[in-house]
């Protein structure tokens, strides 16, 4: 019987069925005479209500009535002056993180900021001589008199190959993971950023994403499995792995990027993030039909056609990397819990201070090393949609891209060829393990540690905790009185 398409229904049916949910009925039935507000990110919502915060604290400092305590639709848009008079509260209330004032641009984005909160909440865009003068007056003589904002910036440091290799290493020979599970998801994680550059966030539990659960998942790694004429009995396997909670785009659930896992040979299993994903996965239990390795790289039967490996249902919305529980006095890995930011960079900095380390490793070291390796192997189109940037986006030049040149530029100002023994001797230079002490101190001493238990806020701590555990005691004690 052939199949018959669903009937067609029309405009008003559609309509009228929709309107009986009560939940849609209640809101058609409210005003739509009011103020509209698009949703916003977690983090950009706290930056808004920090910023009008700091807008209060202001109108609180100014002549009564003369600057609108909230931004709101009724609130009246004041003069230019009060808007160069927020800058310089801004400019000495802002703490330097740098130095001892903050930097310029942190207060220009500040003010970005703000005249886009008026233009949304209180439907009134500022008058295009308001944002110049403005902009002039923080790159003013007038403001750097009375408050030299600083131009300096942050040391952003690049992981190299070497670094790379040293980390994974150590990984699984540091002692300071509790569960072995832990640090072979660090090694994979920080090989999927150094394989294509990718945020933490978007492999994690972002730090703004608190108790969301949100990282990377099961369901977006596919094993696939190729036939080999060449040998039957071991089949060609990759993984395909897809990215979402791209940069700006984690609510569309359209917007994602695609990369395939192959298996490195056996000189390099130590660093081949298909071999850990396979591992953590067989340990998951996330096939419906395969539970050893062998099955997949060995089966019994050779596959005769390309196929995919089946994911259990309810392993499909796991998170493939996970953070530890305390279960009975003893550590493991929780079942549903994401592995959060600040987990993943303690884990970092700890390894990398114990292999001795100068620079204290973080997930964007990574992102830049893998940029900064890649850009001139792919396209700037293809580097951009690796690095989840826009089209016209100068992000990658401004915050990524190194500013070390390792070429022997005297080579060709002299046109002579260029020692390539020095060259990389002198790229060394970039290496954040360069210089590394092997032998630094992994622990205090028993002098240092007395002298740090001896501290004043560690001796009250200690004794708040022993107080209110006798009230605990006391408290239960009652109440097992009074059953």
């Amino acid at each position: 019987m052939p199949l018959q398409s669903r009937p067609i229904i029309s405009r008003d049916d559609i309509l009228k069925q929709r309107s009986t949910v009560p939940v849609i009925a209640e809101k058609l039935a409210e005003s739509l005479d009011k103020v509209f507000v698009k949703i916003l990110a977690g983090a950009t919502v706290d930056f808004i209500n920090r910023l009008k915060r700091w807008w209060a604290h202001f109108a609180e400092s100014r002549p009564e009535g003369q600057v609108p305590r909230e931004i709101t639709r009724d609130a009246q848009l004041p003069a230019l002056p009060i808007f160069l008079a927020f800058v310089q509260h801004q400019a000495l209330c802002t703490r330097g993180r740098i130095s001892e004032y903050a930097v310029k641009g942190t207060i220009k984005t500040q003010m970005h900021s703000l005249f886009s909160l008026w233009r949304r909440e209180a439907l009134q865009p500022l008058p295009r001589h308001y944002t110049q003068q403005v902009l002039a007056y923080i790159d003013s003589q007038e403001l750097h008199d009375i408050a030299p904002l600083s131009t300096e910036s942050k040391p952003k440091h690049t992981l190299t190959a070497v670094d790379f290799e040293i980390l994974v290493r150590g990984f699984f020979q540091d002692p300071g993971f509790r569960t072995t599970r832990m640090s072979l998801q660090m090694a994979y994680l920080i090989s999927l950023q150094f394989l294509m550059t990718e945020r933490p966030g978007a492999l994690v539990e972002g730090s703004k994403y608190r108790n969301t659960d949100r990282a990377i998942l099961w369901n977006e790694h596919e094993w696939h499995v190729v036939p080999n004429p060449e040998n039957p009995r071991h089949p060609h396997v990759y993984i395909r792995v897809q990215i979402h909670r791209l940069k700006g785009l984690g609510s569309n659930q359209s917007a994602f990027k695609e990369f395939i896992l192959y298996p490195e040979p056996n000189s390099n299993r130590a660093y081949c993030p298909f071999s850990m994903a396979t591992a953590m996965a067989l340990e998951d239990g996330i096939f419906a039909h395969v539970t050893t390795a062998e099955e997949i790289f060995h089966p019994a039967i050779p596959p005769t056609d390309h196929h995919i490996l089946t994911h259990r249902p309810s392993a499909s919305t796991q998170c493939a990397v996970r953070g530890e529980i305390l279960d009975d006095n003893n550590w493991k890995t929780s079942l549903t819990r994401a592995l959060t930011y600040d987990a993943y960079n303690g884990h970092l900095r700890r390894v990398s201070l114990y292999l001795g380390f100068i620079l204290v490793v973080t997930g964007y070291c990574a992102r830049r090393g893998a940029s900064n390796r890649l850009s001139g192997q792919l396209s700037e189109q293809d580097l951009r949609t690796l690095m989840g940037h826009t089209k016209r986006s100068d992000m990658f030049d401004t915050s990524y891209k190194s500013k070390f040149i390792d070429k022997d530029l005297g080579a060709i100002l002299h046109n002579r060829t260029a020692d390539e023994n020095m060259l990389k001797i002198g790229s060394t230079a970039l290496d954040m393990s360069a210089r590394r002490d092997t032998n630094a101190p992994r622990q205090l001493s028993v002098e240092a540690c007395a002298e740090l238990f001896a501290e004043e806020e560690l001796v009250t701590m200690r004794n708040t905790r022993a107080q209110l555990a006798e009230e605990l005691a006391t408290i239960s004690k009652t109440d097992q009185v009074t059953w």
